[in-house]
């Protein structure tokens, strides 16, 4: 006969079942889609604050480029949700309209940038942007209404 501790490691805790009847891969890939769905919100709402002075550059293709990886993983400590971003990179880098190299979308965009020799006269969401922090205040949302408790780690890109 086994040990315990053999049959434990034996166990896929991801298919053990929770107390509403679904899986904890069930729940995971569930709350996967919801923080998905978080992020775009985000996004969209930034879209939507207001319309842009150059509008044939912007192309809102982070709304289509965030790509959730389906297997979802339980962190070894707590209850955290281990999830990967991933940005379509075809989606996710644009063109300098300047002729510099291309930027990534997603990090300026939660971040912000700024030019190092400003114009005399700069031009917000042009040679600066002090970021929408979109990453940060979708996992904020996520946690406000979460039933399972989950903390979300959202690791920098």
């Amino acid at each position: 006969m086994s040990s315990i501790a053999d049959q434990l490691k034996n166990i896929n805790v991801m298919q053990l079942k929770m107390s509403n009847g679904m899986t904890y891969e069930e729940v995971l890939k569930s709350e996967t889609k919801r923080l998905k769905k978080c992020i775009i919100d985000e996004l969209q709402n930034y879209y939507n604050t207001y319309d842009p002075v150059y509008p044939q550059y912007r192309t809102e293709n982070l709304l289509d480029a965030l790509e959730l990886d389906d297997n979802v993983r339980i962190s070894g400590v707590g209850n955290t949700l281990s999830v990967y971003l991933n940005f379509n990179h075809d989606m996710s880098y644009n063109p300098s309209i300047l002729g510099g190299d291309e930027g990534y979308t997603p990090y300026l965009l939660n971040y912000g940038w700024k030019w190092e020799n400003q114009p005399s006269t700069p031009i917000y969401r042009f040679s600066y942007f002090d970021g929408i922090h979109f990453l940060e205040n979708a996992r904020k949302k996520f946690e406000e209404q979460n039933p399972y408790g989950i903390k979300v780690n959202i690791e920098s890109y």
